[in-house]
């Protein structure tokens, strides 16, 4: 499925050090490919414009680079995934909109990531969208234009959900068939009971 979006861009949130997991689980494989190809290469199917966010020196690139994808370095990536967001959304702010992806989020589907970026292209004023399954809410979460100077600024390991807490706008929730926007790899035994899509 190739659908491109020319109007948005896909942040691939990709800089953290994967400390719960015990290794590096970005080259951790799922059926023979490396956790974050994997998630690049959807994306990648999917939108026009990719940007994998990684760490200075980051031995990640070989991952990235051969792909359709953009590298951009996040200086600060040891001060928490804000930083990570700060570098993405500076590297797109061309775009009229943002969709924030995690790395380690390598069950999410190309029909999900579609109707995600069709709300972003359909909105009309600020909106912000984040995907839904069985009614729980998941991710990547989406940010029109209007929100890039609040997503530069943010400080931590929250991410965007500070912003979400801060912000009294509703949330347009896309309803997905798709289980991949709950679940992340946080550990190599959640990765053992993930069901590869």
């Amino acid at each position: 499925m190739t659908v491109a979006f020319p109007n948005g861009a896909a942040v691939i949130l990709a800089a953290g050090a994967s400390t719960r997991f015990g290794s590096d689980k970005r080259f951790t494989h799922l059926d023979g490919i490396p956790m974050l190809s994997r998630v690049v290469a959807r994306y990648c199917g999917v939108f026009q414009r990719v940007v994998v966010v990684l760490r200075p020196n980051d031995p990640a690139r070989t991952l990235v680079e051969g792909s359709e994808a953009w590298i951009t370095i996040s200086p600060m990536a040891g001060l928490g995934i804000s930083q990570s967001i700060r570098a993405g959304v500076e590297s797109v702010e061309d775009r009229n909109w943002v969709l924030l992806a995690h790395g380690d989020m390598p069950f999410v589907g190309s029909s999900a990531l579609s109707l995600l970026g069709s709300a972003l292209d359909d909105s009309h004023g600020p909106s912000i969208v984040r995907p839904s399954f069985n009614d729980e809410i998941g991710n990547p979460v989406g940010f029109t234009r209007e929100f890039f100077p609040k997503l530069v600024c943010l400080k931590g390991d929250s991410g965007a959900r500070q912003l979400l807490q801060e912000l009294e706008l509703p949330v347009h929730v896309v309803k997905v068939e798709d289980e991949g926007v709950l679940r992340d790899v946080d550990t190599p035994e959640q990765l053992e009971s993930l069901p590869v899509a």
